[in-house]
């Protein structure tokens, strides 16, 4: 029989390719993962589901970025507490961000950015 998930975490990255090494480095320590690759599918997402623990969010991403992501959630009280985690290589554009939890420098280190997740989660 299989386990619960530890924490069912939003992946939030417009680079497929992030988002793939993200899933398996999260699923290989029991996570349930979920993806967006914008600031809006993301919103959508974690309106549509009940079960969002966790949002690791990039900041640069087209169609709505990742403070706009972040201005809609703090504004929205019924998904407002939800955790975020930045992952960034503008870390100049978002050394101070409402609403954010965490912020990762890109490239991050796995390790780190999972000790993180089991801290919020």
């Amino acid at each position: 029989m299989a386990s619960a998930p530890q924490c069912h975490v939003l992946v939030v990255d417009d680079d497929a390719a992030m988002r793939d090494s993200l899933r398996d480095i999260l699923e290989d320590e029991g996570h349930d993962v979920v993806e967006a690759a914008n600031g809006q599918e993301a919103l959508a997402t974690i309106r549509s589901r009940n079960d969002i623990d966790l949002v690791l969010l990039d900041i640069m991403m087209p169609v709505m970025n990742g403070l706009e992501f972040l201005a809609s959630k703090v504004r929205d009280e019924s998904i407002s507490s939800i955790p975020v985690v930045i992952m960034s290589a503008h870390l100049t554009t978002v050394d101070r961000v409402v609403g954010a939890n965490a912020i990762f420098s890109k490239p991050f280190n796995p390790a780190a950015l999972l000790g993180k997740i089991t801290e919020l989660c």
